[in-house]
């Protein structure tokens, strides 16, 4: 009878303790004392040092200034973004200032989005960056066909990307409900669009289905759409195991 008390005793130390250690593991991330209040500067983790941007969008083939560009950080407070002025500047204050990045784009003027960085600013200064440059671009339009028509969607997670031929680097697609697409606006060159649909059936008697399909040596033309395509999808016989969640 003594053993177990003194068993029951220490769990409940072990306990107490625990819950103390997790509770004040908490109030150490947010920044609060035990009262609740902010804690003092020195005490606990330092908070993100946070800078300010300037700069302008230019067209890379004229060197002309680009107008209503949308300039896109990320800094404490989450998106942070700024509209280009007649002249094609831009300001964006309270942007992480260890190492920021930053996403251009100006799809209404058929110019090629960019991401440019990472920069190390100068806390709570404004760093003057060099001028971000946009290249002239087109457009990939079609759609996805599905043999026997389009299978239901009600579960399923369709994904379609862009990849460049030269540079590897790859565009997220947006696909329809009707299953036509249209890119944003990409630079010119060749191109490979892969697109895949994962269905879940809901049920673990009924296997759940995985399609997909692409399309290579796609060339974009600056200014303008391409002509119509087709991406035939395939159904694989069996889900790979990266659809579980």
């Amino acid at each position: 009878m003594r053993d177990r008390h003194l068993g029951a005793a220490f769990v409940c130390i072990v306990g107490v303790a625990m819950t103390t250690a997790c509770l004040w593991t908490a109030r150490r991330s947010a920044g609060t004392n035990r009262v609740g209040r902010r804690a003092s500067p020195g005490w606990g983790f330092p908070p993100r040092r946070t800078g300010a941007v300037s700069g302008r969008v230019l067209r890379a083939d004229t060197g002309a200034p680009v107008q209503g560009a949308v300039v896109l950080g990320f800094g404490a407070a989450g998106e942070l973004s700024a509209t280009t002025d007649t002249d094609g500047r831009y300001a964006i204050a309270q942007l992480n200032a260890a190492a920021c990045c930053l996403e251009v784009s100006c799809e209404d003027q058929w110019l090629a989005s960019t991401v440019a960085g990472p920069f190390a600013l100068s806390p709570d200064e404004t760093t003057a960056l060099p001028a971000l440059r946009l290249s002239p671009g087109g457009c990939l339009v079609g759609r996805l066909e599905f043999p026997g028509g389009k299978p239901g969607r009600s579960r399923g997670r369709c994904s379609l990307t862009a990849r460049s031929e030269a540079s590897g680097a790859l565009t997220p697609v947006s696909v329809h409900p009707d299953s036509a697409f249209r890119t944003p606006p990409l630079a010119e060159g060749l191109y490979t669009l892969s697109a895949t649909l994962a269905i879940d059936s809901g049920s673990t008697d009924v296997a759940d289905q995985w399609w997909e399909g692409d399309a290579q040596g796609l060339r974009v033309v600056a200014g303008r759409d391409s002509p119509p395509i087709t991406i035939r999808m395939r159904l694989r016989p069996a889900s790979p195991p990266s659809l579980s969640p």
